[in-house]
C-alpha cells in the first residue's frame, strides 16, 4: 500500500507545529522519520493515523483520503504502535494481542480458528507467547512494547506505523524487531531516535526539524556530517558499516555545543 502525504500543515491551539510536510512511502518500503526532540515527528504520525486532523493538506492511502475513511475502514488498513499506551490495562497478553483482530471479526464478533492462528503467530514473531496468560500491566516496559507490536501484527495491516518502537527494548530485541519489520513486506513508517538503527533498517529517511522536512532520501544522503552537526548539534564521524555498507555513525563524547 502506498502512502502519500501532501503539503500537510498542523496547528494545535493556534500554534503551527508542522509546515508543508510531504512524504511518500511506497509498497513494502520502510520509511524512517528522524529529528531532534520536539521537531514534530509524533505529531506527523498522529495526523497520518487519524488521531490529529491536519489543518491543510492531504493524506492518501492508495488513492483514498485517510480522513474521509471510517474508523473501521482505517483500522482494516493501518496498525499503530505508539509510545503513550495505558499501562494499567486489566487484560492478559493474549487478550491484548487479540484486540488486533477486532477490525476483521464478523457482525457477531466471533473469532475463528484462523484468527487464533494469526494471534499465536503474532505472539511467536515477537517472542511473547510464553507471556500469554500474564497480565499486561505486570510486564516490563520492553515486554509491553513487544506485546503491542504483536497486537499490530495480528491486525494484518497494509500500513504499519511505529512511534519509537525500540524504546525500552534491549539490543537483542531491538535488532530482532527491526529485522522482523524488514521481512514483513508491509509499508512501514517509523520514528527512530537511534540514528544508527535508522541507517541500517530504513530504505528512506525524512529529517524533520522545527516542523519542516529539511532533508529526505536514502540514509547515506540524509545522515551526512553537515546535517548531523546542524540539526542534532553534535560532532560525528561516519564510516561504512563493515557488513552492510550503510552509514555507521560515531558521535564524539566531547563535542562542544555547535552554534
Amino acid at each position: 500500500m502506498k502512502l502519500n502525504v501532501q503539503h500537510v500543515t498542523v496547528d494545535i491551539h493556534g500554534k503551527r507545529i508542522l509546515t508543508d510536510i510531504s512524504l511518500v512511502a511506497t509498497p513494502g518500503q520502510c520509511v524512517g522519520i528522524i529529528g531532534p526532540n520536539g521537531s514534530g515527528k509524533s505529531t506527523l504520525l498522529r495526523s497520518i493515523y487519524r488521531a490529529l486532523p491536519p489543518t491543510t493538506g492531504d493524506i492518501v492511502l492508495d488513492e483514498q483520503q485517510v480522513w474521509q475513511m471510517s474508523a473501521h475502514q482505517s483500522a482494516l488498513y493501518t496498525a499503530v504502535v505508539i509510545q503513550e499506551t495505558p499501562s494499567d490495562m486489566a487484560f492478559t497478553v493474549q487478550e491484548v494481542v487479540t484486540l488486533g483482530r477486532l477490525p476483521h471479526l464478523g457482525r457477531f464478533g466471533q473469532s475463528t480458528s484462523h484468527d487464533h492462528h494469526i494471534i499465536g503467530d503474532a505472539m511467536d514473531r515477537v517472542d511473547v507467547r510464553h507471556l500469554s496468560q500474564r497480565l499486561y500491566h505486570t510486564l516490563s516496559g520492553g515486554e509491553k512494547q513487544r506485546v503491542l507490536v504483536a497486537r499490530a501484527l495480528a491486525q494484518h495491516p497494509q500500513l504499519l506505523i511505529l512511534d519509537e518502537p525500540t524504546n525500552h527494548l534491549d539490543i537483542q530485541h531491538q535488532l530482532e524487531l527491526l529485522t522482523l519489520i524488514r521481512t514483513l513486506g508491509i509499508t512501514t513508517l517509523t520514528t527512530l531516535h537511534d540514528l544508527n538503527l535508522a541507517a541500517q533498517y530504513c530504505d528512506t529517511l525524512y529529517l524533520v526539524y522545527q516542523g519542516t522536512i529539511v532533508a529526505a532520501g536514502p540514509p547515506s544522503a540524509v545522515l551526512s556530517v553537515t546535517n548531523i552537526r546542524q540539526y542534532f548539534q553534535v560532532d560525528v564521524d561516519i564510516h561504512p558499516h563493515p557488513h552492510t555498507g550503510r552509514p555507521q555513525l560515531f558521535f564524539s563524547p566531547h563535542s562542544e555545543h555547535i552554534s
